[in-house]
């Protein structure tokens, strides 16, 4: 009988045993997903409008059950099994068409528990990756101002180039575009991501004369806005360039001086009539 009861023990402790063993791979902590390719980099506006995603499971595949993922303009986004898309577990790759905007992907494994284990260990959801935000902008700038001189006796000139979008307050000049006559001829020049460039330089090149600058900027996604045409004379004449620096009154503004002396006269005049003929 004490042979017997040891040997119930024995196969009673193995059995715990194997129990712990089936419970602790069931319950394995689930492994993070990897995302591999993205189409769009995080905070770089891009024109595309298709975002596709690509991924690899960093466990055994076969352990795990199904991927949830949510792609959606939430920051903090919680996701779950309730609030999530399921996918197959062989799947790994995601293509969604989506409309101006910025963009956050999360995805993770998830296992339903299932027996041997007694009781059944529980569903589960392994880590969450969260990718963005992916940023989709295609629209160019609403208005690009350009201001700057009028006539100059220097080929280098200065510009003061900014835009303005009022569905996109981030709107941003990346790079410039300055050619004579043609629109996109000249060169395509970078500079530090603003919504406003000051004195961006640009060299005259056909000699002194009348001037009329086509100016283009694009925005970080690459869309392209055109200024209105800008007219510039470049002269080294003395009485132009004077005309810069002295506040002469024109020819319309004499005649408004002309004008109201004579008005101021005639009234001097008639107030004296009126003053004599009431006297005499």
């Amino acid at each position: 009988m004490k042979y017997i009861n040891k040997k119930c023990r024995e196969v009673l402790f193995i059995a715990v045993i194997l129990q712990l063993i089936l419970v602790s791979i069931c319950w394995a902590t689930l492994s993070e997903v990897a995302l591999t390719d993205k189409s769009h980099a995080e905070n770089e506006p891009s024109q595309l409008t298709e975002i596709t995603l690509n991924w690899e499971y960093t466990g055994d595949v076969k352990t795990i059950t199904r991927f949830y993922w949510a792609l959606t303009n939430t920051s903090d986004y919680t996701l779950t099994d309730t609030n999530g898309t399921p996918i197959d577990s062989g799947s790994d790759n995601l293509q969604r068409t989506k409309d101006d905007g910025e963009y956050y992907f999360y995805i993770a494994a998830y296992k339903v528990g299932t027996p041997p284990s007694i009781p059944p260990p529980p569903n589960e959801m392994g880590p969450v990756t969260k990718y963005g935000p992916m940023t989709i902008d295609t629209r160019a700038p609403e208005i690009v101002t350009v201001s700057g001189p009028d006539t100059t006796d220097n080929s280098a000139i200065k510009l003061d180039i900014s835009v303005s979008d009022s569905k996109n307050e981030n709107e941003m000049i990346s790079e410039i575009n300055i050619s004579e006559g043609v629109p996109g001829n000249g060169t395509w020049e970078e500079f530090t991501p603003s919504n406003s460039i000051k004195d961006c330089p640009y060299d005259l090149k056909q000699g002194e004369g009348q001037y009329t600058l086509r100016i283009q900027v694009k925005d970080l996604a690459g869309n392209i806005a055109d200024a209105e045409p800008y007219p510039i004379t470049f002269t080294t004449a003395d009485d132009l360039i004077m005309a810069r620096y002295t506040s002469v009154p024109t020819l319309s503004q004499w005649g408004i001086l002309f004008f109201l002396t004579i008005l101021i006269c005639i009234g001097i005049l008639s107030t004296r009539r009126s003053v004599f003929a009431a006297t005499v």
